[in-house]
């Protein structure tokens, strides 16, 4: 068993602020006998291009605090998503999932591979103007679990949650920055969904109001089980959840419906 937390941020364009805040969330979870702390989507900062591009250079100087974090309060921590700096262009980034244990080693890595669009009424997102996508899938161990990393906009391809399946995942972490908008229509239907349909664990943190240029989110961050049900949520307002996965909840689910020995390789390869 591992006992999650996943933090609900409204971050905005102080750094020090809401780094100050990140640690104050790991310290009350560890102390709260949490063994990972998973934070959402850009976390650490939410502002326009102008303000985010200067800080790509800390972009080591970042990973650094976080792994000093991990080691610190001795959980595995997940501090959303940074903004890495792409080699030879400095005006675009990847939008890159972290995961360190709790020596503070770094344990995995993943560059956001499906890249946000949409045309709201209030506004439009191209997250390619800024952003690289990434070209693999990232699979890692915590304590008696396998883990896979999707970041967000990724919840709507279940290819990738099929792929991370197929690599042994039992529980996917998806740190989110969903749109009010998005989030009210889809949010539940497609959260579940996933868990649903690959009978695995989803802890989704997402930011909450305001964020950014103005941009405002959903919040709702969840623990989904394999089964669908929601084990722990908060849907309003900044703070923690906690929730622990135990690899019974995986078992029970697939030996009640099992899906994937159904599965149609030679119609449908993965």
């Amino acid at each position: 068993m591992l006992n999650i937390a996943a933090i609900q941020t409204q971050s905005g364009t102080d750094l020090h602020k809401n780094l100050s805040w990140m640690e104050s969330q790991i310290r009350h979870h560890a102390e709260n006998d949490a063994n990972m702390v998973v934070f959402p989507e850009m976390a650490y900062f939410q502002g326009p291009k102008k303000l985010w591009l200067p800080l790509l250079k800390d972009f080591s100087t970042l990973s650094q605090t976080f792994s000093e974090w991990a080691a610190k309060y001795q959980v595995f921590l997940v501090p959303g998503t940074l903004r890495e700096p792409v080699n030879g262009d400095d005006s675009m980034c990847f939008n890159t999932f972290l995961a360190f244990d709790p020596k503070g080693s770094l344990i995995a890595k993943y560059q956001k591979i499906f890249l946000f669009q949409a045309n709201l009424p209030e506004k439009q997102y191209r997250e390619s103007e800024y952003c690289r996508p990434g070209t693999e899938t990232t699979v890692f161990q915590c304590g008696d679990f396998k883990f896979g990393a999707a970041i967000c906009y990724d919840l709507r391809f279940p290819e990738l949650f099929r792929s991370l399946r197929k690599q042994g995942v039992q529980v996917v972490l998806l740190p989110s920055s969903f749109t009010e908008r998005t989030g009210r229509d889809h949010w539940d239907a497609l959260t579940r969904a996933r868990a649903i349909e690959n009978q695995m664990f989803l802890v989704a943190p997402g930011q909450e109001g305001m964020i950014g240029e103005g941009s405002a989110t959903w919040g709702h961050t969840r623990v989904v089980s394999p089964w669908g049900e929601v084990l722990a949520e908060i849907q309003r307002g900044t703070g923690g959840i906690q929730a622990t996965i135990d690899v019974q909840e995986i078992d029970r689910a697939r030996k009640i419906v099992d899906s994937w020995s159904s599965r149609r390789e030679d119609l449908f390869p993965l």
